[in-house]
């Protein structure tokens, strides 16, 4: 089954020519919640119900917020997998866990460090925009010497900063491959005739869609998530 993408090409008089794309788009299926909190002593726990199939699943979201946060990877607790602990998830089905779980996490860590450096822009009496966190630090860009542990931004150690996310579902997203393919048509007989076909992996199949498919479809196509945006 392929996607209609362009259909304005006429060949002769009866005969248009279409490009169509086709690819495996269950990645983003079923929504996920998640929670970032950050300790004041320096710690970090990742709530998200994400479980560990050999793929090292768990291990993947950990340094995701590990980098965002800017802290060590052992700094990053990942709570169990129970959804009567967490947010909902669907589970580690249908290749689904980057794009969701990988999401989330990154989206939930993000909302928690937008948290701590509004809080710490009081503390410092500097703009949010000029301060970053790194060690359970936060400390202006500009002057790095002004600086504040965790602890003294939140004001007490039984105080948390929670950052949370959900992802929602969409299915516009492939994972591993895309296929292009363009065909004739003859809209009064309706015969078709192959004219060109293309199986690729995800990087071959970018590179053919940036020369046959305009940029607002190579947009949809290309936000594959937002780890390391």
């Amino acid at each position: 089954m392929f996607e209609e993408m362009k259909k304005d090409v006429k060949v002769s008089e009866h005969n248009y020519r279409y490009i169509g794309k086709h690819g495996n788009a269950d990645i983003g299926e079923d929504p996920t919640e998640g929670m970032v909190k950050l300790h004041p002593f320096g710690s970090v726990t990742l709530e998200l119900c994400v479980g560990e199939t050999g793929g090292a699943q768990r291990f993947a979201v950990q340094k995701m917020v590990a980098e965002v946060m800017k802290v060590p990877l052992d700094g990053v607790q990942v709570v169990d997998p129970d959804t009567h602990g967490t947010g909902y998830d669907a589970g580690m089905i249908g290749s689904r866990g980057t794009i969701t779980m990988g999401t989330t996490a990154v989206r939930a860590a993000k909302d928690a460090r937008r948290k701590l450096l509004e809080m710490a822009s009081v503390k410092l009496n500097i703009n949010v925009d000029e301060l970053d966190t790194e060690d359970f630090l936060v400390f202006s860009v500009r002057h790095p010497e002004r600086r504040l542990p965790w602890i003294a931004i939140t004001g007490t150690p039984e105080m948390t900063i929670t950052g949370s996310a959900k992802y929602q579902q969409n299915f516009d997203k492939p994972n591993f491959a895309l296929y292009l393919a363009e065909v004739c048509v003859n809209l009064e007989t309706g015969e078709e005739i192959l004219l060109h076909q293309l199986f690729s992996d995800w990087d071959g199949a970018q590179a053919a869609m940036e020369t046959i498919i305009t940029d607002d479809v190579l947009d949809g196509m290309s936000d594959y998530m937002e780890y390391g945006a």
